[in-house]
């Protein structure tokens, strides 16, 4: 059997690609960026115990999904070092009062 390529039968439409962020949540963003720089003129120092590195982050103690991304009320002021930690050691974070869980929170 002699092998022949494939032709196309239909013709190739260029498409818009895909925005990288919603509407909603392109004024999710803005809406962030505003608070955010407000919440840390307002908090210039990290919240972390013993800490005084200028706050360069806002720790979103509750996460970030759905109404918790605006929720002011759950967030900390931190600087980077602090705020990588807190990621990345997530079970120290909640027992020191740094973070929630997610789940508890409603």
């Amino acid at each position: 059997m002699k092998r022949v390529p494939l032709k196309r039968t239909t013709v190739l439409i260029s498409r818009k690609p895909l925005p990288r962020f919603s509407a909603k949540r392109s004024r999710e963003q803005r809406t962030y960026s505003a608070l955010r720089q407000a919440f840390l003129e307002n908090n210039p120092t990290c919240a972390w115990p013993d800490c005084s590195e200028l706050a360069t982050t806002v720790q979103h103690s509750a996460g970030r999904v759905g109404e918790r991304y605006l929720d002011v009320l759950t967030w900390r002021p931190s600087c980077w070092h602090h705020n990588a930690w807190a990621e990345d050691h997530p079970l120290e974070a909640r027992a020191a009062g740094f973070s929630v869980a997610r789940l508890a929170v409603r």
